[in-house]
């Protein structure tokens, strides 16, 4: 399946004869951890990868996501997690590295420069999934935070169109 993905994302970046502006992936995790006591607990939160992005549109992304959850009302909504500004963070008092790093995406797939200029990757805890009710607020976070990103963050490349030879 991922074969036939990753060759959809490359017809569709090499359609245009340039990379595409913005690629999004969302997953589910069910990672645990292993608690202060001892114990093995689930890993509530959101670890997410940006290329082509700096420190500081993944801090505005952040904010930006934690405004959303608080405008649709999510109670307790899961951290989120950027592995470039924290590969590892603080969970339950005890320090947790970021596990869903996207290297393979990053150098390989479709998170690459040659096939995407920006490129966002978040894996979603249980908790974000599940129930139906919290699923639907989870969509409509995302949704509104994917067009946040693209409106005011992604610098759109010219069309073909726009920019043959012989087009004023």
């Amino acid at each position: 399946i991922y074969t036939a993905y990753q060759r959809l994302v490359d017809e569709a970046a090499g359609a245009g004869d340039a990379p595409l502006d913005l690629h999004v992936e969302i997953h589910g995790h069910g990672q645990r951890y292993t608690a202060a006591d001892g114990t093995r607990q689930r890993l509530e939160v959101i670890e997410a990868v940006a290329t082509g992005f700096s420190d500081a549109d993944v801090w505005r992304i952040r904010r930006e996501y934690e405004r959303l959850c608080a405008a649709h009302g999510l109670d307790a909504p899961a951290p989120m997690h950027f592995y470039q500004t924290e590969p590892y963070y603080e969970h339950g008092g005890v320090e947790v590295n970021l596990t869903w790093t996207a290297s393979g995406a990053r150098t390989t797939g479709a998170m690459r420069p040659e096939c995407a200029q920006r490129s966002l990757h978040f894996e979603l805890p249980g908790t974000m999934r599940s129930p139906a009710a919290r699923r639907e607020v989870t969509a409509a976070i995302f949704a509104d935070l994917i067009a946040f990103v693209w409106t005011e963050m992604v610098p759109r490349t010219p069309s073909l169109a726009a920019t043959a030879p012989g087009r004023d």
